[in-house]
């Protein structure tokens, strides 16, 4: 994982020409990802288009997680190599409260697998890294693998929706939370309270981690 730093909410909107504007790639054909994960979802299954992604940035999408602390159990993603770099790619996933803008808690050294020729979904069970939330939380994911600093993978697709779920987060003092409303929610899905009996339940040590 790298740098994550809690921080105050700062949240921008992003508009072309402006001080954060994103690049995103040149436009390719629409296909329709063959997703298994179904509990919580904001994008409308087209795989669209992506960004070029930056090394310090994390893209992801805002999920309602309920009143009560649950537990992520696994996350789902498209992404594209674009005959650029072979995988498989290193990435983490980690959740953040968007409503201040703060780093929670994270899946770390994590891989996807190769995407250079075309793009794949891939699911990933992340219970053993007890990773829980509750109302409105961000799932993100933290791109590792580069071939520049601002082109890395896994680099996630996203839709062609204007649904505004996504958000782009540059952790730091403080840390932005920002999202492009003209640009469609990311092809990321998540699974909920689906591990395997035994699991250990929350505790106030990973409820605490909200807060910190």
């Amino acid at each position: 994982m790298r740098l994550a730093t809690t921080a105050l909410v700062l949240t921008s909107l992003l508009s072309a020409g402006s001080a954060f504007a994103f690049d995103v790639r040149p436009l390719r054909t629409s296909t329709s990802p063959n997703f298994t994960l179904t509990v919580l979802a904001c994008d409308n299954g087209v795989d669209y288009n992506a960004f070029f992604q930056d090394d310090h940035r994390r893209y992801g999408n805002e999920f309602d997680f309920g009143p009560n602390p649950v537990q992520l159990s696994s996350v789902e993603f498209t992404h594209n190599g674009y005959f650029t770099l072979f995988g498989p790619y290193a990435f983490d996933i980690e959740l953040w409260d968007p409503a201040t803008c703060t780093f929670m808690s994270s899946a770390d050294a994590l891989a996807a697998n190769d995407a250079y020729y075309g793009s794949i979904t891939e699911s990933f069970n992340v219970c053993p890294e007890q990773l829980y939330g509750w109302d409105r939380v961000a799932v993100m994911i933290d791109a590792n693998s580069c071939y520049a600093p601002n082109d890395c993978y896994p680099d996630i697709s996203f839709d062609n929706t204007l649904r505004d779920c996504h958000w782009i987060i540059t952790p730091g003092t403080p840390s932005l939370c920002q999202f492009a409303p003209s640009l469609g929610d990311f092809l990321l899905r998540v699974d909920l309270n689906n591990c395997a009996t035994g699991s250990r339940p929350a505790t106030w040590g990973t409820i605490k981690s909200r807060y910190r």
